[in-house]
């Protein structure tokens, strides 16, 4: 993994990886292109601090998404 990068985030969604960035607000932006009724970033932010793993499962169409926080141990 590159030094420089210290942590990517990575949604998924029927055991495909959808999108990768290396922030959440980047990684919202482009699952709102998809999933425009996500909560806000400050509600991700703070879940993040708690666990590496989230789950949002789209109310309508009961389609399941994972958001997962993966840290570059060299820098972490």
């Amino acid at each position: 993994m590159n030094k420089r990068i210290s942590k990517f985030y990575v949604s998924v969604s029927e055991n495909k990886v959808l999108f990768v960035a290396t922030n959440l607000s980047e990684l919202l932006r482009k699952m709102r292109s998809i999933e425009p009724y996500l909560k806000s970033n400050s509600f991700y932010e703070k879940a993040f601090k708690k666990s590496n793993i989230l789950y949002y499962t789209n109310e309508v169409s009961r389609k399941k998404y994972t958001f997962q926080k993966i840290l570059n141990d060299k820098i972490n």
